[in-house]
């Protein structure tokens, strides 16, 4: 039977005041991964253990420049033409996540003097992938036509209409695409008490992505206030890369913990749109509560920012438990093919050991084949007789991402492939 954790009752009846949208419940993430803990205990653990070691150890390349990019995949599904959102509406999204996740947004300047230390740019892009898991070119966006009018997270799993079963092809949804190599988005008709939810890190990849609902996707456009300008993603992004709420979802006790160091204690959500400063029982003085935080619930008029300590954290889930979705972002994105007079796509990729390299663009039948590392090393060297592709055989290497170039002496073909095991 799916359920409300006691928190998101408490946030439910504080609803009650705030105006036509009352009855929104922001966010169902808690409650999700609550659900999700009760088959796998170890879930709510592991996501401890990612806050503790981002904010405890000088972590991997937290300190360095490297802009981490996400492959993206939307899947609208849809039962009326309202619910099936225009591409446009979805790159406003792209936009909004780009901003936000770069502190490149328009708002960041409202961000209180008080605060502007703490904000975070945590060097993470989107792109919507280029290449399907097949390795055909793709808008990364598929759309499927429903008969179920309403995604319900509230109904039993049994129930037609229950949320989980928009993310399979079987129950009326739509599949997920390789989770290890795409941050899948299902936007769907969830109804209007939640806006959407988020698997966290370590998630079964059959259900692994976030959920919106359709009237929260994108900025402007179809999108309807107070939470029209895609903040609701950001939100449950957050969540995907292992951000907590900031208000550490612990019932309205100054007990609990976000993990974040540079985010106040703060007592439960905020709803609306707060003046600074705001305090609560948890951060009774000012500078008070950072209700401008994208993992708290104000309106998305009035939310601008991450922290340097929660953009620690969703780069340490980037280098660790979501490591293949970074490596995967060197092939299936636009802009990440290899400089070279043709590119080409090597299958299948991601490969376990062995994959194909086209090599009908080239014009001799003598062909000299290079492997290199992302340092730019050669680890395989070859000669290729013959117009059929060329096997790459992998299976020596460590994982990870790597560039093959094959040259005629005239002319280049260049690709990537992903080594995953």
């Amino acid at each position: 039977m799916m359920r409300f954790s006691s928190a998101c009752l408490l946030a439910c009846l504080s609803l009650l005041s705030v105006g036509s949208y009352s009855q929104v419940e922001r966010c169902f993430s808690a409650g999700y991964l609550e659900q999700l803990s009760q088959d796998d205990p170890s879930l709510a653990d592991l996501q401890e253990t990612i806050r503790e070691r981002a904010t405890t150890q000088s972590y991997g390349r937290l300190t360095e420049d490297e802009v981490y990019y996400i492959p993206v995949v939307v899947h609208v599904v849809y039962s009326n033409t309202s619910e099936n959102i225009s591409d446009d509406q979805i790159y406003s999204q792209i936009e909004v996540l780009n901003n936000d996740f770069r502190l490149l947004n328009d708002d960041a300047d409202k961000i209180p003097a008080d605060f502007a230390d703490n904000a975070g740019d945590a060097l993470i892009e989107f792109r919507l992938a280029a290449l399907d898991p097949d390795g055909n070119p793709t808008t990364g966006i598929t759309r499927t036509e429903t008969s179920i009018t309403q995604w319900d997270i509230n109904a039993p799993i049994t129930a037609d209409n229950n949320s989980e079963k928009v993310k399979a092809d079987s129950t009326g949804g739509h599949d997920p695409w390789d989770a290890t190599c795409y941050l899948n988005i299902w936007v769907c008709d969830l109804g209007a008490l939640i806006l959407g939810y988020a698997a966290p890190p370590g998630t079964s990849l059959t259900k692994d992505g976030i959920v919106v609902g359709y009237k929260w996707f994108g900025s402007g456009g179809s999108a309807v206030p107070p939470y029209n300008r895609g903040r609701t993603a950001t939100h449950e992004i957050g969540h995907w890369l292992g951000l907590k709420h900031v208000w550490g979802d612990d019932g309205n006790s100054c007990a609990g913990s976000d993990g974040v160091a540079d985010t106040p204690n703060q007592a439960g959500p905020t709803y609306g749109c707060l003046s600074y400063p705001a305090t609560d029982a948890c951060s009774p003085n000012p500078p008070g509560i950072m209700f401008m935080n994208y993992m708290d619930y104000s309106d998305d008029t009035c939310m601008y920012m991450f922290t340097q300590g929660q953009a620690n954290i969703m780069r340490s889930v980037l280098e660790d438990e979501r490591a293949s979705v970074v490596a995967c972002a060197l092939v299936v994105t636009n802009d990440s093919l290899p400089p070279g007079d043709e590119p080409v796509f090597i299958y299948p990729n991601p490969t376990t050991g062995f994959a194909w390299l086209p090599i009908d663009r080239l014009d001799s039948t003598t062909i000299e084949v290079g492997v290199y590392n992302v340092l730019g090393q050669q680890v395989i060297q070859l000669t290729h007789d013959s117009r059929l592709p060329v096997g790459l055989d992998l299976n020596d290497l460590p994982n990870g991402a790597y560039f093959v170039m094959a040259s005629d002496g005239l002319k280049t073909v260049n690709g990537k492939v992903v080594l995953l095991r």
